[in-house]
């Protein structure tokens, strides 16, 4: 399988990689290449909901169905993958 054949709408799509030598460093990088998505990323849900922790102000329902809504579209990412 390869990356590029993805295509689900809980995979951002593969477009291509950058592969170099860093002559300094004596090593290679490689950068991977994907699309832009615009809104949230699990990331930024992570950091919100540790910021309204901090802040005392974390509703427990939102955050329980923020999880829900990321691990169901995770899984449901996965599952198609390893159905490949």
């Amino acid at each position: 399988m390869i990356a590029r054949d993805l295509k689900h709408k809980f995979i951002v799509e593969y477009k291509y990689f950058i592969h170099e030598y860093n002559e300094s460093k004596k090593r290679y990088r490689t950068h991977t290449v994907i699309e832009f998505l615009e809104g949230k990323d699990l990331k930024n849900y992570i950091d919100e909901q540790n910021k309204k922790r901090l802040a005392g102000t974390l509703n427990k329902d939102e955050l329980i169905l923020g999880a829900k809504k990321f691990g169901s579209q995770i899984m449901e990412a996965l599952s198609f993958v390893y159905g490949k």
